[in-house]
C-alpha cells in the first residue's frame, strides 16, 4: 500500500479509468473503510469483465512493513487487518514513477507486489513536490528554481530535475550495474579457463613420456589432442552438471523473491547458453595444451627421461 496525495496521477499523467480518484475527504483515519485506487492489472486479475467500483478487500499487514496481502471478499476483518473499498482503478499500462511498465515476468518467478494507492492518513512522501509543466519541464528548472527561493527562502531544495532525467540517471545506474557483473562473470570465466588450461597442461608433462612411447608405436597426434580434449571437457561437462543447476535454482529463487529484478527472461534458456559459452571455452583451453602435446618428438622425450 502507498500513500498518494489527491490529484497525484492527473500530474504524473496517469488517467483514472473507472470510478474517482482518491480525495481529500479520504484522508480521514477515523472511517470504517479505506478508499484506494487500484490498478486496471489487479482489476482484472481479482474481478475478471466485472466491475471493481465498491468491490472491499480485505489485508493483513505483513509484520511492521508497508506490504499487504490482499484478499478479495473476505467477511470480517482481525485486529491487524484493514478493510480496503475500490473507489478507482486507473491505467495500469501507464508508467508510474518508480514502477516499470511490460518489463514482464521471468519464468518461475513471482510477480511484483501490486500497488494499492490510498489517501488514508495523508502517509504520501512529504519531501518531494511534483510539477506539471506545458510543454518541456527542463527549459523551465531555472525559472522554478527562482520561484522557490522567492517564496520560500528558508526551504532547503536538495535536487530539482525532470522525470526524464531521473529516468536517464536510473538507466545509467542500470546499466553501471549491469556492466560489473557482466565484468565479474567475463572474469570468473577467464579464472576457470586458466585453471582447466594448467590441469591439462600439468597432465600433459606428467604423461610427457607416455606421449613419446604412443607417437612411437604408431598413434596418430590426432588421437593425442582428441585424448586430452575428452579429459579435459570431462572435467568440465563433470563441473557444469554440479553447478549450472544449483546456479539456475538459486537465480530462479532470487527472481521469486525479487532479489534479482529482471524482465521476462528464460532461466533454462539461459542456463544452456551459458553451458555452451563453458564448453566452448574450456574445449579451448584443453585444445592448446592438446595439440602442443601432440608435436612432441619421441626421440627427445624417450631420452629426456
Amino acid at each position: 500500500m502507498q500513500g498518494t496525495a489527491p490529484g497525484w496521477f492527473g500530474v504524473v499523467d496517469v488517467p483514472i479509468i473507472l470510478g474517482r480518484d482518491v480525495s481529500l475527504a479520504d484522508t480521514l483515519e477515523n472511517s470504517t473503510d479505506v478508499p484506494i485506487v487500484i490498478g486496471s492489472d489487479l482489476a482484472r486479475e481479482l474481478w475478471g469483465a466485472g466491475s471493481p467500483i465498491g468491490r472491499r478487500l480485505l489485508s493483513r499487514r505483513n509484520g511492521a512493513s508497508s506490504m499487504l496481502w490482499i484478499t478479495p471478499s473476505l467477511p470480517g476483518s482481525g485486529p491487524d487487518s484493514l478493510a480496503l473499498t475500490v473507489v478507482g482503478v486507473f491505467d495500469a499500462a501507464r508508467a508510474l514513477p518508480g514502477m516499470a511498465v511490460d518489463g514482464g515476468i521471468a519464468e518461475g518467478a513471482t510477480p511484483a507486489p501490486a500497488r494499492v494507492y490510498t489517501a488514508r492518513g495523508k502517509q504520501w512522501r512529504q519531501d518531494r513536490v511534483l510539477v506539471r509543466t506545458r510543454g518541456l519541464a527542463e527549459p523551465l528548472l531555472p525559472e522554478l528554481q527562482g520561484f522557490v527561493r522567492a517564496q520560500a527562502p528558508s526551504l532547503p531544495v536538495i535536487s530539482m530535475q525532470t522525470l526524464e532525467q531521473e529516468d536517464r540517471t536510473d538507466y545509467r545506474e542500470t546499466r553501471r550495474m549491469v556492466l560489473l557483473a557482466c565484468t565479474a562473470g567475463g572474469l570468473a570465466l577467464l579464472l576457470a579457463s586458466l585453471g582447466l588450461y594448467g590441469i591439462v597442461s600439468l597432465a600433459v608433462r606428467q604423461r610427457t613420456r607416455e606421449i613419446g612411447i604412443r607417437i612411437a608405436v604408431g598413434a596418430h597426434p590426432t588421437q593425442l589432442v582428441r585424448m586430452f580434449l575428452a579429459s579435459g571437457v570431462r572435467v568440465s561437462l563433470v563441473a557444469m552438471a554440479l553447478g549450472l543447476p544449483v546456479s539456475i535454482v538459486a537465480l530462479k529463487v532470487g527472481l521469486a523473491m525479487r532479489i534479482v529484478l529482471a524482465p521476462a527472461v528464460n532461466t533454462w534458456l539461459i542456463g544452456i547458453a551459458i553451458a555452451a559459452v563453458l564448453l566452448a571455452v574450456a574445449s579451448l583451453a584443453t585444445w592448446v595444451p592438446a595439440r602442443r602435446a601432440s608435436l612432441v618428438d619421441p626421440a627427445t622425450t624417450l631420452r629426456t627421461d
